[in-house]
């Protein structure tokens, strides 16, 4: 297979992918309208869990005791996450819980600056500053529900704030311990459905009642789909998408989830959009796509500054060659790559 072909197949698989994602939201609003949150995200999470350790158990063998332990760290972090980004969907709307979410990506550089003592670059602190004013616009759009928005919308940005430490723990295990990324997954899918399942049995199974977790055909198709298509699938996607794009690229489509998440609550979700919701979603998904294009945009504007054109007065200067780079290499604007983005979303 060409190149080409294989850059775009990439791009169709990272943009399934993010379309996967873009249903998830209105399609677990509509199930935990009916059972208990927890009790959805163990059933979804046991879904994924199972064939991840049928595919890929055999990587398993020799696992050391330190990825074991990342491993379940990161999936203590995902519990939490998702428990709170899924409790904040109960009391908001799921357009505003997808584009509150997708703020995550403005998120991690701020959080690589405490951990990792890597100064943001100055495209993510715009970013910031835009993603807070669209926060802010959410906030006040207001709503007929006595203010529980508030609350949802909370809990959801504590949500995207897990998710990006996700990013960061993976970006740090994998570069500093080695950890195989494949075996992080397993362990970390795996605790996310044995602490769901632990939380629903000890909580909400003496709150609701054993008639709380029956339900029917539709529930049971959304938590198949949640666990199989937006999870499993969705995941292993990403990975092959991403082989075969840059990570400019790869970020760009990835940011379009919260689009995507909007665009099905309108339409399966049949929710309204304000014009104060419109801007705020605006602001937020124009910082998301600064903070995925930032990084190649300064490398390219930091690739022609390196590039050497003599004074026009220098008389042992070559016009012909004024522009060229030493012979045989290639541009310095194509050598540019831009910064890998290691990170998972479930």
């Amino acid at each position: 297979m060409k190149s080409i072909n294989k850059r775009w197949l990439g791009l169709l698989i990272l943009v399934a992918t993010t379309i996967a994602w873009g249903t998830s939201v209105i399609l677990l609003k509509q199930t935990i309208d009916h059972l208990p949150p927890m009790y959805v995200l163990a059933m979804r999470f046991v879904i994924a869990a199972v064939p991840l350790w049928i595919i890929f158990g055999r990587r398993l063998k020799g696992i050391s005791k330190g990825t074991i332990v990342r491993g379940i760290i990161l999936g203590v972090v995902v519990t939490a996450a998702y428990v709170v980004q899924t409790y904040g969907l109960q009391y908001t709307t799921a357009s505003r819980n997808a584009f509150i979410t997708g703020s995550y990506c403005v998120i991690c550089p701020f959080l690589a600056w405490a951990v990792e003592r890597k100064r943001p670059r100055f495209h993510s602190v715009i970013a910031a500053f835009i993603c807070v004013a669209g926060l802010a616009m959410i906030a006040f759009s207001g709503g007929d529900d006595g203010g529980l928005h508030i609350l949802g919308d909370g809990l959801t940005l504590l949500g995207a704030a897990g998710y990006a430490a996700q990013i960061i723990m993976i970006y740090s295990f994998q570069t500093k311990h080695k950890d195989d990324g494949i075996r992080l997954l397993v362990l970390e899918v795996s605790t996310v459905a044995f602490l769901c399942l632990v939380l629903s049995a000890c909580i909400e199974l003496p709150i609701h009642g054993v008639k709380a977790f029956a339900f029917g055909w539709d529930e049971a198709w959304r938590i198949l789909y949640l666990g199989l298509i937006c999870t499993l699938i969705a995941q292993m996607a990403q990975m092959i998408g991403q082989k075969y794009t840059s990570p400019a690229q790869a970020g760009m489509i990835l940011s379009m989830e919260s689009v995507f998440g909007v665009l099905f609550a309108i339409v399966i979700g049949n929710e309204k959009l304000t014009w104060l919701l419109g801007g705020a979603f605006i602001c937020i998904f124009a910082a998301q796509m600064l903070n995925a294009l930032g990084p190649w945009i300064d490398d390219k504007i930091a690739a022609r500054k390196m590039q050497v054109v003599p004074l026009e007065d220098d008389p042992q200067s070559d016009s012909s060659d004024s522009a060229l780079t030493p012979e045989g290499d290639s541009s310095p604007i194509e050598q540019a790559e831009p910064p890998s983005s290691d990170g998972s979303k479930l």
